[in-house]
């Protein structure tokens, strides 16, 4: 079950040798297009920052997914990978152990959107790939199966094969979706076979629409972000902003990425976490981004970082008071990288 995952990750972290410290790359290659500050690394600098992340509600479900990120990591082998449950092997991928993208998803405002909304729904959903997986995530969610739908209406089986513009597992999946876990209200235009109307609600997820994302503080950084770098209106002026933006070629624009997220969200609070970011942007290929610095971390912070515990890992803890809204405005302000 999707609800197991998480804890699983806790207990693993919290089973590592009290003396042991993992040593991780301080950047990654993220999703083959851009070298970005390692959430290790991230998690690593906490005690650099000026404020405790607990008065920020932003920065500590960023670091949380960072530290749902870091903890899968850590994993050198498959079988051990494997056991974490909530992670998944890859040996084609540096690190080959990376947390279950759809479980991460979930945890990340800067894609599912704000608690409620229709894009939140759209997420959790679409991460169940069977009807009974899909019974489990809410009584939002519900499963589409073309065959079973057009069967319930007299159809043929000639008549199927209706291409679909919903995709499951928070949109990763192709766009032919005969058997998908979708919210109830796309199911309804699913249902009809309203092209139209599925895809106004896809258009209006592309645009971070605030009817389909909401407005809570995260989505509304989202937009700042993603405005930002558009403002940029060539591949040289887009790239002396790396790693907030890239040039995409096919749209001949100026595109906000995930690389950095976390760095730039924290920026304000540690230079270290932002010079860090930039420094990991400048190498432009996977073998560079991987021959670059490494840092050491107990595991077991990993634990305490997602369960919201900034205690031990904050030189600042005790310090309170530091604005949320300050944070999310200086990330927007410097265009935060948003999503790949």
């Amino acid at each position: 079950m999707a609800s197991t995952k998480p804890l699983a990750l806790f207990l693993l972290a919290c089973l590592a040798p009290a003396a042991w410290a993992a040593t991780v790359s301080k950047c990654i290659w993220r999703n083959d297009v851009v070298c970005d500050a390692s959430p290790s690394f991230v998690i690593s600098r906490l005690p650099t920052l000026a404020s405790s992340p607990a008065d920020n509600p932003l920065a500590v479900q960023v670091l949380q997914g960072s530290a749902m990120e870091a903890a899968c990591h850590i994993f050198e082998t498959s079988a051990d990978c494997v056991a974490a449950d909530a992670c998944t092997w890859d040996n084609t991928l540096t690190p080959s152990c990376n947390v279950d993208a759809s479980l991460l998803a979930q945890r990340d405002v800067f894609k599912s959107g704000c608690p409620g909304s229709l894009m939140e729904s759209y997420v959790r959903c679409g991460s169940a790939f069977n009807e009974k997986e899909c019974g489990r995530m809410g009584p939002s969610c519900v499963w589409y199966d073309e065959l079973q739908v057009a069967a319930a209406q007299g159809g043929s089986h000639g008549q199927l094969r209706h291409l679909s513009e919903v995709k499951g597992a928070g949109g990763s999946a192709p766009a032919l979706a005969p058997r998908a876990c979708m919210p109830k209200q796309m199911f309804a235009l699913e249902k009809k076979k309203d092209k139209e109307g599925t895809a106004k609600i896809m258009k209006q997820i592309a645009s971070q629409d605030p009817a389909v994302w909401g407005d809570c503080p995260g989505v509304v950084a989202l937009r700042a972000m993603a405005k930002s770098c558009t403002a940029f209106s060539s591949p040289g002026t887009c790239k002396a902003s790396a790693p907030l933006c890239r040039w995409n070629d096919l749209v001949r624009a100026c595109v906000a990425t995930g690389a950095g997220q976390t760095a730039w969200v924290l920026g304000a609070n540690s230079t270290e976490v932002a010079d860090g970011a930039k420094a990991c942007a400048r190498a432009s290929s996977k073998v560079s981004c991987a021959s670059l610095d490494t840092v050491s971390v107990d595991p077991k912070v990993f634990a305490s970082v997602q369960t919201g515990d900034f205690s031990t890992t904050n030189a600042a803890g005790a310090r309170r008071g530091a604005a949320a809204a300050a944070v999310v405005a200086a990330a927007a302000a410097v265009g935060a990288a948003v999503l790949l």
